[in-house]
């Protein structure tokens, strides 16, 4: 059957500010996303449910001429085909798409679990920070190496011990005290294994639960260390006199931690750039670390802060001390890589800037 609309007209639709859909004939649209979802499109397919008077949608595929995409033609051929099936069987397209998932699964080539888990983090590497991902990335391989990672998916479903398998796994992680990393680690197969899930590579449960049950807290839990407020003037007073002998500028971004309440992460990360004197603002960009902002949701919400006469104050001392620090042309960051943070380290090492931990390290000297 031809339909109303042929290839090249179907890519000529503009995406609006809401989802449209235009009817190709026999029941058949293209429906586009709106602007806001990048405007993709996508052929459905729209039946009535038996003896009911709604309709639902049977999604055929993305518009395109790629691999599993489908041209106004194809999907056309596609959706008859559909349609004849469900005539023959006297059934819905729904239980045509679960008769195709039943079959698929049946006869799918299952991934081992080091192919699985290398799939899953190509997918997260698009939605997550890079230091997120790499922390996925070294969990992943403390759990690999506790388990086979050549056995094959399906083998870690429920009905094949899957369940005990992760379980003794995971308590193998805590080793008795460290149930925080095991918990964080529940949370990440969980998802390994929702994902395997989506790509039909296993059936039943999720053999990693979530629920309050699985979630052990050690006895006698630590919290910080903290001081009463009687004690505030003293600890400013050592603050001040620097008795451990830290590093000036250790001691500068310490202050500076103080007046503004970043996390260190964030703070050694500031560079001049952010810094407008004339405005009295300091303008940190979303994706800068440490601001715990997540990838492609609220990154690109800078984090504002009013600049204070103590604040300037210490901005002031850090440039003209950073005017005294020697730059090696052999380090591993260039120098104009280093200068342009308002906090560089103070030895060659592995960030251009002060050490993360710099901080709570001067705190407790």
């Amino acid at each position: 059957m031809k339909t109303k609309l042929n290839f090249k007209q179907c890519l000529a639709i503009k995406p609006e500010q809401t989802k449209k859909r235009y009817s190709l004939g026999n029941n058949l649209h293209i429906e586009t996303n709106s602007i806001r979802r990048k405007g993709k499109k996508y052929f459905i397919g729209r039946y009535r449910v038996p003896n009911k008077k709604y309709t639902l949608d049977y999604q055929i595929g993305v518009c395109g001429e790629g691999q599993n995409q489908y041209t106004p033609t194809s999907a056309m051929k596609k959706w008859e085909e559909v349609l004849d099936w469900c005539d023959k069987n006297n059934l819905s397209p729904k239980d045509y798409k679960l008769s195709r998932k039943h079959n698929l699964i049946t006869h799918l080539e299952k991934p081992t679990l080091i192919q699985a888990s290398g799939e899953f983090l190509e997918v997260v590497r698009t939605k997550v920070k890079q230091g997120t991902h790499r922390d996925y990335t070294n969990k992943l391989n403390q759990i690999l190496s506790l388990i086979d990672g050549d056995l094959t998916i399906d083998q870690c479903e429920i009905a094949n011990g899957g369940k005990i398998l992760m379980n003794n796994t995971l308590r193998k992680i805590a080793g008795g005290s460290k149930y925080d990393l095991e918990n964080r680690c529940r949370f990440l197969l969980h998802r390994l294994f929702d994902y395997a899930h989506s790509r039909d590579w296993m059936t039943g449960g999720n053999p990693v639960e979530i629920n309050r049950d699985f979630f052990i807290v050690a006895s006698g839990q630590h919290h910080h260390p903290t001081i009463d407020w009687i004690d505030v003037p003293d600890f400013f007073q050592r603050l001040q006199h620097n008795a451990c002998n830290a590093y000036k500028q250790t001691v500068l971004a310490t202050k500076f931690m103080l007046l503004t309440f970043l996390r260190t992460g964030a703070l050694v990360r500031l560079e001049w750039d952010f810094v407008d004197l004339e405005k009295k603002l300091i303008t940190i960009t979303g994706a800068t670390l440490g601001l715990k902002r997540k990838r492609g949701k609220n990154e690109h919400i800078p984090h504002l802060i009013p600049i204070t006469d103590e604040m300037e104050s210490i901005l002031n001392q850090v440039r003209t001390y950073n005017n005294f620090l020697g730059f090696s042309s052999t380090s591993r960051h260039p120098i104009n890589e280093r200068r342009k943070y308002i906090f560089p380290p103070i030895m060659d090492g592995k960030y251009p800037h002060l050490h993360p931990s710099a901080i709570n390290d001067f705190l407790r000297d």
